[in-house]
């Protein structure tokens, strides 16, 4: 036995559809067809060259990089100032370490970008090379959003409240 299937299609631009003898039964159903959404197309970028995008990026690793290197001579002249320790910087680098790190950016890969050395030419002493790499680490947390510049300086507050007393 043979079961043919007498199926005819209709093209309509560039869809294709199956024929139908009762049109009246299938009305409804062509009501609830629902078009495609059509791609959202971002023309601004289409007007940006790949070289606008590029200094953009560059723009913001700059601005990205001064931000580091203020809050890094912020927190090392509080150092030097004699308002934060060893120990104060320790304690806020165990406070604020960050549980998921989302920075995109390495500071230090933009550092050597910009032309500075990231390993010391000159040999430090043990202590300063840490105070150096606990103000590196808050400075760009801070930089990178990963802590508020007020809480970090809030905890500071507390610490030095604290010692004090």
């Amino acid at each position: 036995m043979s079961n043919k299937i007498n199926l005819v299609i209709q093209v309509q631009g560039e869809n294709y559809f199956p024929a139908v003898k009762q049109k009246a039964d299938f009305a409804y159903v062509g009501q609830l067809a629902i078009n495609a959404p059509k791609p959202v197309e971002n023309t601004k970028e289409q007007r940006e060259s790949l070289s606008d995008i590029i200094n953009l990026i560059a723009e913001d690793n700059k601005q990205l990089l001064q931000s580091y290197e203020q809050w890094r001579k912020t927190i090392l002249s509080m150092v030097v100032a004699g308002e934060l320790s060893r120990e104060q910087l320790m304690d806020l680098y165990i406070t604020f370490y960050p549980v998921q790190s989302n920075a995109t950016v390495s500071l230090s890969t933009l550092e050597q970008a910009k032309g500075n050395s990231v390993i010391a030419d000159v040999p430090q002493e043990r202590e300063q090379q840490t105070i150096e790499l606990l103000a590196n680490a808050l400075a760009g947390w801070i930089s990178t959003k990963q802590i508020e510049p007020d809480t970090l300086f809030d905890q500071i507050e507390r610490q030095s409240t604290i010692s004090l007393r």
